[in-house]
C-alpha cells in the first residue's frame, strides 16, 4: 500500500516579505500517530487565509493557481498531492445523524464530498445491521442507485425502539464518541410523515434522539464521522471552537484537552490536521 502524502510546509511571498509555516506530519513520529497543527491568533490576522490556501490543493489546477499567486507548498512525498478535506462540521448536520428514506434520488451521482461522508457512513451502518442481525448482504450499488431498494430495506429494520449500535456495528468512530460524552449510542426507526432512521444517545441525564442533541454534540459527531469516512489523510478545520465549549478544546494550560475531538481523532494512524483557533485559547495551544 502506498504511503500517504502530507503537507510539509507553506511559504507565502508578498511585498512585505515571505512567511513560512512548517507543519508536523505523522512520519515524524515513531508510531505514525496523528499530527495536530493549531494556528492560533486574533481575528483578521490570516488564520482562515492559510486554511483556504491549503484547501486549494485539491487538484493540480488549483495548485498551479496557488504558485502563480505567490504560494509554495511542499509535501512529504515530493509532487504527490495529499488528499485534503476542509471539515465544515455545521454542514449536513441532520444527514450525519439521520437517514431519510422518503428522499428519492441516485446517491451515486452526488459529487459533494461532505455529503458522501454521511452516505458512506449510513451504508456501512445499514449493511452491518443486515449482515449481523438479518444474515443478509446488501449491495452498495443498489443502495446508492435505487430509492425503492433503500425504502424496502427500511421496512425490514426492526428498530421501533432504540437498539444499541455497538451490538451489530463495530466502529471506532462511534466508540470514540461514546467515550467522549459518556453515553450509549443507539438506532431508532421513525415512521411518521418522513420515514427516518436516527442515531440516539442514552446518558445519565436522559434519552435523546439526534434531533434533540446539542449543537456541540452534533458538531463533534459530524467532525469524527468526517475523519473516518472522508477517505482523506489531511483535514483542515477553520475556527474549530465554533459550537464547542472551551473545555472541549483546551486543558488547563497543558495543551489540547484529552476530551477534545482533536485529541480523540489523534489516535487514528496516518492522519494530520491543521486547525485555526481564536486567541482566546492561546494559553492552551499545542
Amino acid at each position: 500500500m502506498l504511503q500517504p502524502s502530507f503537507i510539509r510546509s507553506l511559504r507565502i511571498a508578498s511585498v512585505e516579505g515571505d512567511a513560512e509555516f512548517l507543519f508536523a506530519t505523522p512520519d515524524q513520529f515513531v508510531d505514525g500517530a496523528a499530527a495536530i497543527n493549531v494556528i492560533c491568533g486574533e481575528n483578521a490576522v490570516g488564520k482562515s487565509y492559510i486554511i483556504r490556501a491549503l484547501e486549494g490543493l485539491s487538484s493540480d489546477e488549483n495548485r498551479r493557481r496557488l504558485y502563480q499567486s505567490g504560494y509554495e507548498v511542499k509535501f512529504t512525498l515530493g509532487d504527490v498531492l495529499p488528499k485534503v478535506n476542509n471539515i465544515e462540521p455545521w454542514r449536513y448536520l441532520s444527514f450525519s445523524g439521520q437517514m431519510f428514506f422518503d428522499k428519492q434520488g441516485d446517491y451515486s451521482l452526488s459529487k459533494d464530498p461532505k455529503r458522501l461522508v454521511a452516505i458512506n457512513f449510513w451504508f456501512e451502518l445499514v449493511s452491518s445491521y443486515f449482515k449481523n442481525v438479518k444474515a443478509k448482504a446488501i449491495a452498495k450499488s443498489e443502495w446508492l442507485n435505487d430509492f425503492k431498494f433503500r425504502k424496502a430495506l427500511f421496512e425490514q429494520i426492526d428498530a421501533d425502539k432504540s437498539i444499541g449500535l455497538m451490538t451489530f456495528f463495530e466502529s471506532k468512530f462511534l466508540e470514540q464518541f461514546e467515550q467522549l460524552f459518556d453515553c450509549e449510542l443507539g438506532l431508532r426507526k421513525r415512521v411518521r410523515k418522513v420515514h427516518t432512521l436516527e442515531i440516539t444517545m442514552d446518558t445519565d441525564f436522559g434519552f435523546f434522539p439526534f434531533q434533540n442533541w446539542s449543537q456541540g454534540q452534533k458538531t463533534v459527531f459530524n467532525f469524527l464521522q468526517t475523519i473516518h469516512y472522508a477517505g482523506c489523510n489531511v483535514f483542515l478545520i477553520d475556527e474549530i471552537e465554533n459550537n464547542l465549549h472551551p473545555n472541549r478544546l483546551a486543558g488547563h494550560g497543558i495543551g489540547v484537552s484529552p476530551v477534545s475531538p482533536l485529541r480523540v481523532a489523534e489516535k487514528i494512524q496516518e492522519f494530520a490536521s491543521i486547525a485555526s483557533i481564536s486567541k482566546y485559547f492561546s494559553n492552551h495551544k499545542r
